[in-house]
C-alpha cells in the first residue's frame, strides 16, 4: 500500500491510498467509512492466518497429549500385568528348581511332596492371571492360550514325576518358557523410549532376567548336594549363570539407585548372603561332601529366599514405575487442558490482541532479525579470529592477547628443545617439482603433527624442512620434558622410516632425518603485532640447533645436559659419541639416543605431581 498524498492531518484530513493489486487503479480515503472497512477487512484477513496456524498446532498438541496418555495407560496396564507375570515367573522358577532337585535325588519321597506343592502353587498363579498375551513370533506353540500352556506343562510334569526326563532337559524347558514370560514384561519397555522412566523400566527388566538366571543357578546347585560327582559341564554352566545373574543385578543397580539401595539393605553383609557365599564356594571348588537331601533343600530354600528378595525389589520398582506413570499422566493431562485452553483463549482474544500489535510486531521483528543477523555474523568472525590466533600461538598466550593483557617474556629454568630436518633436502628438491615438494612436506609434517598429540610437547615452528618442538613450554611439567622429547624423537625416527614417499617423489626415495636435542633454560616471548609469533630465545635453543646440524642421518644427538637429565629415566639407553666441534661453542661432549632402547608405542602419558616435581624412575613403560 503506497501513500500518494504526504499532507499532514493539520493540512488535510483526507489521505488517499492505492489498494494495489486488490483493486488496481482504485484509490480511496482511509478516513472514510469505505477505507476504514477495507483496512479492517485486510487486518482481519491477515490475523486469521496465524490464528489458523495456532489452532492447527494446538490441535496437534492436543492430539499428541492424547496419544501420550494412551501410551502411558498402556504401559500402566503392562506394568500391572508385569507384576502378575512376576508371580508366575517366580512360581515357574521354583518349580524348575524343585524338579531338578527331585530328579537328582532319585525320586526322594520327601521332595516329591514338595514338588506337588510347587505344582499346585504354579497352577493357582496361572488361573489368577488377568489376561493371556497373544502368541508372539518365535514363541512356542503351547503359549497360544492359557489352556494350551496348562496342558503342556501338565504333560511335562508327568514326565518329571516318572523320571522320564534329564535334568538338562528340564532346565532348558523351563528356561525357554520363562524367557517368553520375561518377554511379556520387556514389551512394555518398547512403548517408552525416553526419560528417566525408560531407565527404570530397563532396570526392572534386568531384575527379571537376573531372577531367572538365579533360578537356573538354584536348580543346578541343588543337584550338587544329591550326586556324588559334579561334572565340569555342570560346573561351567553353574558359574556362567552365577556371573550372568550378577551382571544383570549390577546393570539394574546402575540404572536405578533404588535397586542399588534395596540390594545393599537386604543382601549386603546379611546372614543369607554369607551362607550363600559359603555354599557357592563349596560348589565352585567342587569340595568333597556327603550326598544329603537336607543340604540340598537348605541350598534350595536359601536361594529361594534370595530370589524372593529380588522379587520384592521388583515389586517395589514396579510400584515406583506406576507412581511415576501416574504423575506423568497427570502432567500430560494438565498440559492437555492448558493446550485446549490456549486454543480457546486465542480464538476469543485474537481480534483485540492482534489488531493492536500487528504493525508494531512486524517492525520490531524486522529490527530484531537485523540485530540478530549482525550479532551472529560478528560472533562467527570473532570465533574465526580466536581459532586462528590459538593455532598461531599457545592457548595460554592467545587467551592473554584476547583479554588485551600484555604478554611478558618468561624465563623457564629448564626445558628441552628438539630440532629435526631432512637429510639432503636440497638434493631432493632439485629432483622434484615444487608441487611435489609441497606435497612431500605436507605428508611429512602431517605425520609428525599426528604423533605430537601423544606427548606433552609444543610445536614452535616449521621453516622449510626444519621442525622445532619444545617440552616444558609454555606449560611447565617438572622434569618430564626431557623424557617427552626423547619419546617423541624416537617416534619421529620410526615414523620417518615407515613413511612411503615414492608416489609423491615419483622415484625411489627413502627419507632420513637428523634430530638434535638440548636441555636448559629458555626464554619465551611473543614477537610482532601484525603477525605475532611465539619465539624461543637463549643458548639452549642455539645448542639444540647445533646438535641437529652436526648429527647424522636417522640419529638422535643429545647434549651432555640432556644426557644428564635422562639419567632420571633409566629406560632410555644412550651411547657416547665423543667430542664434537660446535660452531660458537667449541668442543662439546655429545651422545646418541639409541632407538633400540625403547619402542615409541611403549610411551604412556604420565600425570606429574601437583607441584610438577619429577620423581626418579618415572618412565612410561
Amino acid at each position: 500500500m503506497s501513500i500518494t498524498s504526504q499532507a499532514s492531518l493539520g493540512i488535510s484530513n483526507e489521505v488517499t491510498v492505492s489498494s494495489g493489486c486488490w483493486t488496481r487503479g482504485c484509490q480511496y480515503n482511509i478516513l472514510s467509512t469505505q477505507g476504514q472497512r477495507s483496512q479492517i477487512f485486510k487486518i482481519l484477513t491477515l490475523t486469521l492466518i496465524p490464528i489458523m496456524v495456532l489452532s492447527v498446532l494446538t490441535s496437534l498438541s492436543v492430539s499428541n497429549k492424547t496419544y501420550q496418555l494412551s501410551v502411558k495407560k498402556g504401559i500402566q496396564k503392562g506394568i500391572e500385568f508385569s507384576l502378575e507375570t512376576g508371580l508366575l515367573l517366580r512360581s515357574t522358577q521354583i518349580e524348575r528348581g524343585m524338579s531338578t532337585l527331585y530328579l537328582s535325588s532319585n525320586s526322594d519321597n520327601k521332595l516329591f511332596e514338595k514338588l506337588l506343592e510347587k505344582y499346585e502353587a504354579t497352577d493357582n498363579v496361572i488361573q489368577h492371571l488377568s489376561k493371556w498375551p497373544t502368541l508372539g513370533v518365535g514363541d512356542p506353540p503351547h503359549f497360544k492360550s492359557k489352556f494350551t500352556y496348562v496342558e503342556s506343562i501338565k504333560g511335562y510334569r508327568n514326565r518329571v514325576m516318572s523320571n522320564n526326563v534329564t535334568i538338562e532337559e528340564t532346565i532348558r524347558k523351563y528356561s525357554v518358557d520363562n524367557s517368553v514370560i520375561i518377554s511379556w514384561a520387556a514389551a512394555n519397555i518398547g512403548l517408552y523410549m525416553t526419560g528417566d522412566l525408560w531407565i527404570t523400566l530397563v532396570a526392572y527388566h534386568m531384575l527379571l532376567l537376573a531372577s531367572d538366571e538365579v533360578g537356573v543357578e538354584r536348580a543346578i546347585g541343588s543337584t550338587y548336594f544329591t550326586i556324588e560327582t559334579f561334572s565340569m559341564e555342570q560346573l561351567a554352566l553353574f558359574i556362567e549363570k552365577k556371573i550372568t545373574a550378577t551382571h544383570y543385578l549390577d546393570l539394574s543397580s546402575r540404572y536405578s539407585d533404588d535397586v542399588r539401595q534395596l540390594l545393599e539393605t537386604n543382601l549386603l553383609n546379611s546372614e543369607l548372603s554369607r551362607s550363600l557365599n559359603d555354599m557357592h564356594r563349596m560348589i565352585t571348588n567342587r569340595e568333597d561332601h556327603l550326598m544329603s537331601a537336607n543340604t540340598s533343600i537348605l541350598w534350595f530354600d536359601n536361594m529361594t529366599s534370595y530370589i524372593d528378595i529380588i522379587k520384592e525389589i521388583q515389586d517395589i520398582v514396579g510400584q515406583n514405575i506406576l507412581i511415576k506413570l501416574q504423575q506423568e499422566m497427570e502432567e500430560v493431562s494438565l498440559n492437555y487442558k492448558l493446550s485446549f485452553g490456549l486454543l480457546t483463549g486465542a480464538i476469543l482474544m485474537y481480534p483485540t490482541v492482534l489488531f493492536v500489535v500487528f504493525k508494531l510486531t512486524k517492525e520490531i521483528q524486522l529490527v530484531a532479525m537485523s540485530f540478530k543477523d549482525q550479532a551472529s555474523s560478528l560472533s562467527k568472525e570473532r570465533k574465526r579470529s580466536e581459532n586462528l590466533l590459538c593455532r598461531m600461538l599457545p592457548v595460554s598466550v592467545a587467551r592473554k592477547l584476547m583479554r588485551n593483557e600484555k604478554v611478558e617474556p618468561r624465563l623457564y629454568k629448564s626445558a628441552t628443545v628438539c630440532f629435526s630436518d631432512i637429510v639432503g633436502f636440497t638434493t631432493i628438491c632439485s629432483g622434484c617439482t615444487p608441487f611435489q615438494v609441497v606435497d612431500l612436506l605436507n605428508l611429512l609434517y602431517n605425520t609428525y603433527d599426528s604423533r605430537l598429540e601423544k606427548y606433552d610437547v609444543y610445536k614452535v615452528e616449521t621453516i622449510g624442512d626444519a621442525y622445532m618442538v619444545v617440552s616444558g613450554i609454555p606449560e611447565t611439567n617438572g622434569e618430564l620434558h626431557v623424557s617427552e622429547i626423547a619419546f617423541l624423537a624416537l617416534d619421529l625416527l620410526d615414523a620417518t622410516h615407515k613413511l612411503d614417499v615414492q608416489e609423491l617423489a615419483n622415484k625411489t626415495l627413502r627419507l632420513s632425518i637428523r634430530i638434535g636435542v638440548n636441555t636448559g633454560p629458555v626464554v619465551s616471548g611473543v614477537v610482532g603485532v601484525k603477525m605475532p609469533r611465539f619465539c624461543l630465545f637463549g643458548d639452549t635453543v642455539n645448542v639444540a640447533s647445533r646438535m641437529e646440524s652436526t648429527g647424522k642421518p636417522q640419529k638422535i644427538q643429545l647434549s651432555s645436559n640432556t644426557v644428564e637429565a635422562l639419567h632420571r629415566f633409566p629406560c632410555f639407553q644412550t651411547q657416547e659419541r665423543g667430542f664434537v666441534d660446535v660452531k660458537g661453542k667449541g668442543e662439546m661432549r655429545t651422545s646418541w639416543l639409541l632407538p633400540s632402547s625403547l619402542s615409541p608405542s611403549s610411551h604412556v602419558r604420565m600425570q606429574p605431581p601437583p607441584d610438577h616435581a619429577a620423581t626418579t624412575n618415572m618412565c612410561g613403560v
